[in-house]
């Protein structure tokens, strides 16, 4: 053999033993594939096993039982609503159904419904196919059948575990009910939109006018293809999407051989007219808010849509345990309904009642709404609460400075007793100016709070930074905020913001100063249970701590002067103490009075649904209003004050400089300013900080100049002046107490000797001009 021969056999054994080694590693990959799909489905298979075992046997009994009222009861549990499942739903059988309605929602739905056992495994892997394509989890593979069971039988699972037990489920049920009994079933509680429409003949009831035997082809079409996604396919909502998805389904029923070409062109083009436009449903305000909470509550927390919420809400026998004091409520609802607390009233050109109102009640401790008003109507059209409404956020005005600026401010370095200067400044463009077009002077942290001086509120957060205030209202539970257009000085110091907050959310915020400053999220209902009595949900408040105990102290002893002594003063009550702020916007679009006692806090809001000018501020309607109200609600409690906590010291200062006062604080001209003020331990003015605002100095009484060495002793008085650290712009407008001090100028009457009184002198007439030398007399 030659050696190219050799060579060559050689290079055959290597790529043979090449090859088997390689068959050996693909094997065993292949082994190891297997192997893991085994494992992985055996161990998918086990968990589904366990799920289903877990589950709760079916009844059937509920899944033909439609007419599931569920109920919204108060904490002694006495029904306050009904949410019957029979209000939007009339209950028909399936031989009054016309057969196009039957095949539109089986030919878009489930085309293979009178073939599969429940599930479709052929439905399910296409979808799989296309879900795999895209990327992502996009299409449904439910069945009518197993929609049915979602539809009334929904569980609180996690969304794989529900659709495990949904597939079985849905087997079962096909095993002991005909097709038809399905069907039938499903065509009465699939929701349609609107205001809770469930099932075919109140979806043709509300989208046509019609009974279900009048139903066209193409109306037909529209129903069903509704279904899916009613926020997206309502023909009230969007028109054009529903008439694509019209057309859609009349394309599926032609491919089905459902209807003939000949109906299928005739639906294609027929006009769809719909009845009119989407009616809303009127509810009590606290039902209502209520209704939306748990519907929000079953998405967040149990993972359920928006319609699949619905329906539970109004179709699961739900039992909901609002947080409501019926008793508060009535009174809340008296008061709303007697004209003497409000405005001169007209109705609009909606016949809606102008100016409105808006009122929320908290309990302190719990967080827990008692009571509310969303408007000045005993009920609520949907959505239009101004108590707690995305669609009716107003701007706070002053109310906001207690939680944009003076907490913000007192949690980091300010007192009750820091002195600023309520004088003329601009920051760069931007002049603040008081409500009353005037300057104050030398005031001290609670005097602003509680005479609402904007130019100290806005110079305190210019001090604190935007920032800082800023993050305080998140703190607070202001959810509104804008973080591109509210960062500035004027939406933060005086409530100028984009958006504008809601009654409840400020209510909540001021909850913070009586409730020890701890913020608790406020909540309309404390538990769901389901028809058989199990928790459903339990809604436990959110809280946390926003300032210490002192300083809420101290903002609840100085909002309590702006009832006793400051723009609050309408809303003092005779039995119990009371803290608040008043709130009034531009032009006075906007009303408000927040506050707050030992027991409640509430909130109140008057203006009109389109902002326009009124005639009034927070500190009259707004505040009586509260008063009214809150002052029936403790009529019969214990009286009782705000527990102040341990860490205060009381110290006595000098309200024009804040430090210790000296003999001369007693003998300013107005009065005497030393004043026992309230301190955190350890931020009081130390002993020998004493006051140097108040000065003495000798006065000429003739020329209100400074003495000179001329002047006659009968003409000299010793008086008390004040002395600001920082002078003044003399073109600027001058602060009222600028009055009060120290002339800076001497006296220029006198200008020779003055001999003392007995003694013989001469006055010289010419004294004080120039003589021909030019040089002045003296």
């Amino acid at each position: 053999m030659s050696t190219d021969g050799n060579k060559q056999n050689t290079n055959k054994r290597k790529k043979k033993n090449k090859n088997k080694s390689l068959n050996k590693i693909l094997k065993v990959i292949v082994i190891v594939l297997l192997l893991a799909i085994f494992i992985g489905t055996g161990a998918a298979l086990g968990t589904a096993y366990a799920w289903i075992k877990s589950a709760e046997p079916l009844d059937t009994k509920e899944v033909f039982n439609l007419d599931q009222t569920s109920y919204i009861v108060d904490e002694k549990d006495r029904v306050i609503d009904k949410l019957h499942a029979n209000e939007n739903r009339s209950i028909v059988t399936l031989d009054q159904i016309p057969k196009n309605l039957q095949n539109a929602f089986i030919a878009i739905e489930d085309k293979r419904f009178y073939k599969h056992n429940g599930i479709d495994p052929q439905r399910m892997v296409g979808s799989l196919i296309e879900d795999i394509k895209l990327g992502k989890l996009a299409h449904g593979a439910s069945t009518i059948t197993q929609q049915l069971i979602k539809n009334v039988y929904l569980t609180q699972d996690k969304q794989w575990k529900r659709k495990v037990v949904e597939m079985y489920y849905a087997i079962q049920l096909e095993r002991q009910f005909t097709k038809d009994q399905i069907l039938e079933a499903y065509l009465n509680t699939i929701g349609l939109g609107g205001n809770n429409i469930a099932g075919v003949k109140e979806g043709a009831l509300y989208y046509f006018a019609k009974d279900l035997k009048d139903l066209s082809l193409a109306e037909s079409a529209v129903i069903a293809g509704i279904t899916n996604l009613p926020s997206a396919y309502s023909p009230y909502l969007n028109y054009d999407k529903s008439m694509k998805r019209k057309n859609l389904i009349l394309g599926e029923m032609l491919k089905q051989n459902m209807i003939s070409k000949d109906e299928y062109d005739k639906a294609i083009i027929e006009e769809i007219k719909l009845a009119k436009a989407e009616k809303e449903v009127d509810t009590t305000y606290f039902a209502d808010m209520v209704i939306k909470d748990v519907t929000q509550a079953l998405q967040d927390k149990l993972g359920y849509t928006k319609e699949e919420a619905n329906r539970k809400v109004f179709n699961g026998g739900l039992k909901i345990v609002a947080t409501i004091d019926t008793d508060l409520q009535n009174i809340l609802e008296e008061s709303f309904n007697n004209p003497d607390l409000f405005p001169k009233s007209s109705e609009d050109e909606n016949n809606i009642l102008q100016p409105q109102a808006a009122m929320v009640i908290l309990d302190n401790k719990t967080g827990e709404i008692k009571a509310v008003m969303g408007g000045r109507d005993p009920k609520v059209r949907r959505g239009l609460n101004r108590a707690n409404s995305d669609q009716t956020q107003r701007q706070p005005g002053s109310a906001i400075k207690p939680l944009a600026v003076y907490a913000p401010a007192l949690d980091n370095g300010y007192t009750t007793g820091t002195v600023i200067d309520d004088a003329p400044v601009t920051f760069g463009t931007y002049s603040p100016r008081n409500y009353d077009r005037k300057f104050n002077g030398l005031v001290t942290v609670r005097e602003a709070i509680q005479r609402s001086l904007n130019v100290v509120a806005v110079k305190i957060v210019q001090d604190i930074g935007v920032e800082r205030s800023y993050e305080y209202l998140q703190k607070f539970g202001i959810t509104t905020l804008d973080k591109t257009n509210d960062k500035n000085l004027p939406a933060l110091a005086l409530g100028g913001m984009t958006k504008g907050l809601k009654p409840l959310e400020l209510a909540a915020a001021y909850n913070v100063f009586a409730n020890k400053g701890v913020y608790v999220k406020p909540i309309s209902f404390t538990k769901v249970y389901d028809r058989y009595g199990n928790i459903l949900l339990d809604n436990a408040p959110e809280k946390h701590r926003v300032i210490s105990e002192q300083v809420a102290y101290l903002m609840v002893d100085i909002m309590k002067g702006v009832v006793k002594g400051g723009t609050g003063g309408s809303a003092a009550l005779a039995n119990m103490p009371v803290a608040g702020k008043t709130g009034t916007t531009s032009e006075q679009k906007d009303a408000w009075f927040v506050g707050y006692t030992p027991y409640y806090t509430a909130a109140v809001w008057i203006g009109h649904d389109m902002p326009k000018k009124m005639s009034f501020t927070g500190g009259s309607y707004p505040a009586r209003l509260w008063k009214s109200v809150m002052q029936t609600i403790h009529k019969d409690l214990p009286r009782k004050d705000f527990e102040r906590p341990d860490g205060l010291v009381s110290v006595q200062i000098c309200t024009e400089s804040g430090k210790r006062p000296s003999e001369l604080c007693a003998l300013d001209p107005r009065g005497s300013t030393i004043r026992s003020e309230l301190f955190v331990k350890g931020t009081e003015p130390s002993e020998d900080s004493i006051c140097d605002i108040h000065v003495i100095k000798d006065v000429c009484i003739e020329s209100n100049k400074l003495a000179s060495e001329y002047c006659p002793p009968a003409s000299i008085q010793s008086k008390v002046f004040i002395q600001r650290p920082e002078s003044l712009d003399p073109n600027n407008a001058m602060p009222a107490d600028y009055i009060y001090e120290a002339p800076t100028s001497i006296c220029d009457i006198h200008k020779t000797f003055m001999p003392n009184e007995g003694d013989d002198y001469e006055i010289d007439n010419d004294a004080g001009e120039s003589d021909s030398s030019g040089s002045d007399d003296y």
